[in-house]
């Protein structure tokens, strides 16, 4: 039996981006939202204290950390590929699709137009 080395790194690294590329985004959103809200109570209750601003620092790098295992499980299912390991590479070929899906659906629905 063939050692599946690339096929189970590619696995587990896409995992891991999408993992981490839904939580970057999730809290991203979830602090602008709360900021908006803190904008909006602000005639209200004055005292209200803003969001850390490291908190989105932290946010964008686990978007960032999540970008680059993406790319590094792309390389092991290419790798993978051409060693002609067992193993369903489109399974991972599948999560890097949901990944990229996800970066598409962002970029459409942000409002944010270049």
């Amino acid at each position: 039996m063939k050692k599946q080395t690339f096929f189970l790194t590619s696995l587990s690294l896409a995992l891991t981006a999408l993992g981490l590329q839904i939580v970057g985004w999730y809290c991203l959103s979830a602090s602008a939202a709360s900021a908006v809200m803190k904008l909006s109570l602000l005639p209200i209750l004055p005292a209200s204290a803003m969001d850390n601003p490291q908190d989105w620092d932290v946010f964008r790098a686990l978007i960032w950390s999540g970008l680059a295992l993406a790319l590094l499980s792309l390389l092991c299912v290419t790798a993978s590929f051409r060693r002609r390991e067992a193993g369903w590479r489109s399974i991972p070929a599948t999560m890097l699709t949901l990944y990229l899906a996800s970066w598409v659906y962002v970029s459409l629905t942000s409002g944010l137009r270049h």
